[in-house]
């Protein structure tokens, strides 16, 4: 049920690049080639009319996250009789959504989807949590409370639960076919969007970039002295009980060359991998050559065969290290890919 590519492509129709192999770039055939793509290129992409994009506010376990609705040009966002294919968003470790709508969001509405974009709570613009670490005055009805916002802490359940508030407000869109649905995620997100598509079968197409979806696979076996072992994470959570530890991950917790600080109780917890044998949506896996953050065999392409078994999957290998999935060449044909996949599971059978 997949089908799996590396190397060059031949030729890539989804709105953006057309992709030619070999040196020999005649003129002519260059021309003939140009002009093909531009017959087979869904207008909606070509389309000179911009997409509209809402400001929206996502409430997620009382946190309103900052969002960016976006439609295709033309249609309206309160009626109903129009609807079309929508497309969720989930960002990677550290990232806000000023460059997903820039590079994904604008040309997914460009080629005829509606798109939701948002920050996780305490990113970006979207509040974080509130706590009160300590009461002042009597346990009566009345304290006062010396409040602390939660800013730029990795939390994977607390993302999670922002995805399905996402999915579950783009649904509730008028101008959204609630049946037609996917989740696209890139690097950490692309786990949670496997985590997340595992348990949601509304959900009908999954795009994975560069996922870490195999996260406990580089913990195993590691010495009790290690600060990410079972044992350390045990003993930082009974410090925090017991109120000898700060119980907002700080310094101690964060990555040389990563913003933010994760919440490694909660990383111990979090397996998206094993989810994988549950996913239905059709599934695209894109990996890159020079991956340096973790392992694509253990991650991407453990994922695409699991999937595989049990719904349409692909899974592709382009150029280049995990970053430079986000500009040039790999961008691009990763960009491509993404909306052919999309119009094959979400627009099947459109007129």
């Amino acid at each position: 049920m997949g089908t799996k590519q590396t190397g060059e492509l031949a030729g890539v129709q989804a709105g953006t690049m057309l992709w030619v192999v070999g040196s020999a770039w005649r003129p002519k055939v260059v021309l003939a080639l140009l002009v093909a793509a531009l017959l087979v290129v869904p207008a909606a992409v070509i389309a000179q009319d911009a997409p509209e994009r809402y400001n929206v506010n996502i409430i997620s376990e009382g946190v309103p996250l900052a969002g960016d609705l976006w439609l295709p040009a033309g249609i309206d966002r309160d009626d109903p009789s129009r609807q079309v294919p929508v497309v969720v968003l989930a960002n990677g470790w550290g990232g806000t959504k000023g460059y997903l709508n820039r590079g994904y969001a604008a040309p997914f509405a460009r080629a005829g989807y509606a798109v939701l974009v948002f920050d996780y709570r305490g990113w970006g613009a979207s509040p974080g949590r509130l706590i009160a670490p300590d009461r002042v005055g009597d346990a009566d009805d009345t304290a006062d409370l010396e409040i602390r916002e939660v800013r730029e802490i990795v939390e994977p359940f607390g993302f999670l639960e922002d995805i399905r508030n996402a999915l579950a407000f783009a649904s509730a869109e008028p101008a959204v076919d609630a049946d037609r649905m996917a989740l696209w995620g890139t690097s950490l997100g692309g786990g949670l969007a496997v985590y997340i598509s595992a348990e949601l079968p509304q959900i009908r197409a999954l795009i994975v970039q560069t996922g870490s979806v195999n996260t406990l696979a580089g913990l195993r076996n590691l010495p009790a002295a290690s600060p990410l072992s079972e044992a350390s994470v045990w003993q930082r959570r009974a410090a925090i009980a017991r109120g000898e530890l700060d119980p907002v991950p700080g310094e101690e917790s964060k990555l040389a060359g990563l913003r933010g600080a994760m919440d490694w109780g909660q990383h111990r917890r979090y397996d998206p991998f094993a989810r994988a044998p549950d996913v239905r949506a059709a599934t695209l896996v894109i990996d890159v050559e020079d991956e340096e953050l973790f392992d694509i065999r253990q991650n991407g392409g453990a994922l695409y065969e699991i999937v595989r078994e049990h719904a349409p999957a692909r899974y592709d290998i382009l150029p280049g290290s995990h970053y430079e999935i986000y500009s040039g060449p790999s961008y691009e044909r990763a960009l491509a890919l993404q909306i052919a996949w999309l119009d094959e599971h979400l627009k099947a059978g459109d007129e």
